[in-house]
């Protein structure tokens, strides 16, 4: 039983201290909503770093709209980057646009590890409706970037892709200690018609920073977690 106990007692310290604190700079934030119709617009932006920043932007023009929710908040346990799309757009003028685009450039003193997953769904995107859908991770350097993502998808009947659809994603991507990188999503549908047509889209992007372990701890954690497995086996054996 003490043996249990002092074992049981490393992995709760372990699992306290695997994770270093991070000092995380968001050095850049911007995010704009907008709606466009025959050259009149509408929009709401956020050009300034707030920490945490929980918002709802909304533009609109007739029936064309466009809603992003934010939920953003960083600290040196990591952090989390939430965002969630809403848009129609209404296809009774020469031009109209829905648009949600943005972006956060991040650089930390830790290793993080980025996880990062996207969704949207769109329908009803007929005749001359098109979807540009752009999420980027991008790698900031002297001598020039570098996207560790670029996910790039096109749809709509304008587009000669389907007219409704759903787009998914996810990944993970070590972002090193002192390197600047910038997490970045446009998405448009427009058209260039007067057929009264309406399309659909919505959807959310979703990513973390968990600051990656140092090795020495992992290691530790390992060690404990087996001498843990071998004393469970002796005593399931016991019964």
């Amino acid at each position: 039983m003490t043996q249990f106990l002092t074992l049981a007692t490393i992995l709760a310290a372990c699992m306290v201290s695997a994770a270093k604190a991070a000092n995380i700079d968001v050095f850049e934030m911007g995010m704009t909503t907008s709606a466009y119709v025959d050259g009149g617009h509408d929009s709401e932006s956020n050009l300034t770093v707030i920490n945490p920043f929980v918002a709802t932007q909304h533009a609109q023009l007739g029936l064309t709209e466009v809603t992003t929710i934010y939920d953003l908040a960083w600290g040196p346990d990591g952090g989390r980057f939430d965002f969630l799309f809403d848009q129609v757009i209404d296809d009774s003028d020469d031009y109209v646009s829905s648009d949600t685009f943005g972006g956060v450039g991040i650089i930390s003193d830790v290793d993080l590890w980025l996880d990062y997953q996207y969704t949207y769904t769109y329908s009803h995107l007929t005749g001359d409706f098109g979807i540009t859908s752009t999420t980027r991770i991008i790698h900031i350097a002297d001598d020039g970037d570098a996207f560790l993502l670029n996910d790039i998808k096109l749809g709509g009947a304008r587009r000669f892709q389907p007219s409704s659809g759903v787009y998914m994603s996810a990944t993970q991507v070590l972002l090193e200690a002192g390197e600047r990188y910038g997490i970045s999503y446009l998405i448009r549908l427009d058209a260039a018609e007067e057929t009264g047509a309406i399309g659909f889209g919505n959807g959310s992007l979703h990513f973390t920073l968990t600051p990656v372990p140092e090795p020495s701890v992992a290691w530790f954690c390992i060690l404990a977690g087996g001498m843990v497995r071998r004393r469970r086996r002796r005593n399931w054996g016991d019964w």
